[in-house]
């Protein structure tokens, strides 16, 4: 198996241990990691609906999660 690109699905906290998972795979195989981060918009609302608060939580959750990897590139 030689992976080119992997999305990785992100929860709002202790994303450490997945990231940590494909660290290998980038160290081999120089692997491209795509973050995701879903939200959830109810049906009442219409599909291009922001709900800022959970916007923001997003943004967080992927900037942590991009410190994250960098600082365990550093050590790649």
């Amino acid at each position: 198996m030689n992976p080119q690109k992997i999305i990785l699905l992100l929860e709002k906290e202790k994303n450490e241990e997945i990231i940590d998972f494909v660290v290998p795979f980038i160290r081999e195989y120089s692997t491209v990691v795509y973050f995701l981060y879903v939200i959830e918009i109810p049906v009442k609302y219409e599909i291009d609906y922001e709900i800022g608060s959970e916007i923001n939580i997003g943004e967080n959750v992927l900037s942590d999660a991009n410190k994250y990897l960098m600082s365990k590139k550093n050590k790649l």
